[in-house]
């Protein structure tokens, strides 16, 4: 019962950790990936020595379980949860997901940076009081590092002064409109800021503006697709002409979400930085 206690406490440390450094990274798969690797070839490692040195084959067999195994069964379910893992091919017609329309907003990401931070050190201290080997110190270390790249982002956080919902309308996107959210606001839906169920709203990307004073605009797309006219009249919106990044607005396309970056210099001209097609 101990040794099952203590594989499922290695996995889940170990997923947890991952999966953290996953959302801290935009959801990029490659650092978490690197730290389960190396946590696992270092555990690997220091069973090899002992087998080298004279450790009975039973006794590392049973090492290889309580501590490796564990992180191969959390690189297992790290990829199956994040979409990592590959897929067997059926000739059934593949549904594709709908991009979600809900948005998350900074005050929300910094919640869960100081919730990665503080669950981090909530696993360092147990791991380093109650684990005998080299990992004593490995998951601390580990922890640490999460909690000062938690730290490093909140502080990027900071420099977002205003959040933004921005509204197109038109097959062309010819018609904009601009909401800001309340800086209180933790995730928002599509109803929470467009009442009119006749149309479709479909988000299409986000814009982030980095203004000459280093301050950063967020601007959440959405696009309602449609040739009508459009009735906003009841809708809290305020009608823009333009966008800092109005040349761009082709690039954001429907069934497609896109993230980019935008550095607006103090005579007002705007360029392009970066150009993520996240779907």
């Amino acid at each position: 019962m101990d040794l099952f206690m203590t594989f499922i406490g290695q996995m889940i440390s170990a997923f947890f950790i991952a999966h953290i450094t996953f959302i801290i990274f935009s959801r990029q798969r490659k650092i978490p990936m690197i730290i389960l690797f190396v946590w696992m070839f270092l555990a690997l490692l220091e069973g090899l020595q002992g087998l080298l040195y004279g450790l009975p084959f039973l006794d590392f067999a049973l090492y290889f379980m309580v501590r490796v195994l564990p992180l191969i069964f959390a690189i297992l379910l790290f990829l199956s949860v994040t979409g990592g893992l590959p897929r067997i091919k059926l000739s059934r017609r593949k549904r594709i997901k709908p991009i979600k329309d809900e948005i998350i907003t900074v005050r929300r990401d910094k919640e869960m940076l100081f919730y990665a931070a503080l669950a981090s050190v909530l696993i360092a201290i147990p791991a380093y009081l109650l684990i005998d080997d080299f990992l004593r110190y490995v998951i601390p270390v580990i922890s640490i590092f999460v909690v000062f790249l938690s730290i490093y982002y909140v502080r990027k956080l900071e420099k977002v002064r205003q959040e933004c919902i921005v509204l197109l309308i038109g097959r062309a996107k010819e018609r904009i409109y601009l909401k800001t959210i309340d800086q209180k606001t933790r995730r928002l839906g599509v109803k929470d800021f467009y009442s009119n169920d006749l149309y479709i709203v479909d988000p299409i990307g986000v814009a982030v503006i980095l203004r000459s004073d280093m301050t950063i605009e967020k601007h959440h797309l959405f696009w309602i697709a449609t040739g009508d006219s459009v009735d906003m009249s009841k809708e809290s919106f305020v009608r823009k002409e333009s966008l800092p990044y109005q040349d761009s607005l082709d690039d954001f396309e429907k069934y497609h979400f896109r993230i980019m970056h935008f550095k607006v210099s103090r005579r007002g001209q705007t360029t392009r930085t970066k150009n993520l097609l996240i779907r």
